[in-house]
């Protein structure tokens, strides 16, 4: 498996993919199951999503996949969950594409292959799916089906992190940190922190820092949160 800041394809949207529903009936009908799936009640999450992708409905399919693949109140069935996340990535659904990704990078229900993550990945991420620009980051910082390229694990990281990826900000602060860069570091892994990410470097960082540099890092990171993440340099 996959290092610390790899994430499965558990967070799902919704998608205006429909075939076979009316849109209407289908987007109401998955709102309940999520709801369902929200309050527990997995059982009648599985019927609202088993019937939506029966009909063809890319986004109950990811979600189905999903239930598949963690074993939740259904066996656990990694080529359920693979036939599932497919029939949603084929639709071109960013959750499915990105959950059968999470099944090749394992080889759970399919044979394990880092190109094909890649390729799954990359469809994902082109559509501004921040946990699989998260996940290339990952790819290409550990060269799994793709050359390692630090630089370009950087580039997926720091785009995630600019849509406010608390897992791909952590990353960040670590190539920074790698890099010597400490104010960019911390200023990072500090982002991270307040969105409950636990990581050490914040302490690493500190014996190696004046207070000026630490005073800086708390100022860029305030400027990068009040601007949106437009200004994080």
């Amino acid at each position: 498996m996959v290092g610390s800041r790899w994430i499965t394809g558990a967070t799902l949207f919704v998608s205006a993919v429909v075939s076979g529903v009316a849109f209407a009936s289908a987007e109401d009908e998955l709102a309940r199951g999520i709801a369902a799936y929200h309050d527990w009640e997995h059982e009648k999450a599985y019927e609202i999503f088993g019937a939506l992708a029966e009909q063809g409905y890319a986004p109950a399919q990811a979600y189905l996949g999903h239930l598949y693949q963690r074993g939740i109140d259904v066996p656990q069935d990694f080529d359920q969950a693979a036939r599932w996340y497919r029939q949603s990535a084929e639709q071109g659904h960013a959750p499915g594409q990105e959950g059968l990704a999470t099944l090749y990078v394992d080889g759970l229900g399919v044979p394990q292959d880092f190109v094909e993550a890649e390729r799954w990945l990359r469809r994902a991420a082109d559509q501004g799916y921040v946990s699989a620009k998260n996940n290339l980051g990952v790819l290409h910082q550990n060269g799994w089906g793709v050359p390692q390229d630090m630089a370009q694990a950087a580039r997926w990281y720091r785009r995630a992190a600019e849509q406010g990826y608390p897992l791909a900000q952590a990353s960040l602060g670590q190539m920074y940190a790698l890099d010597r860069k400490l104010v960019q570091a911390y200023m990072w892994a500090e982002l991270a922190a307040s969105q409950g990410i636990v990581t050490s470097l914040i302490e690493e960082l500190d014996p190696h820092m004046t207070p000026g540099q630490v005073a800086e890092a708390e100022r860029r990171a305030r400027v990068c949160l009040d601007s949106n993440y437009a200004q994080c340099d």
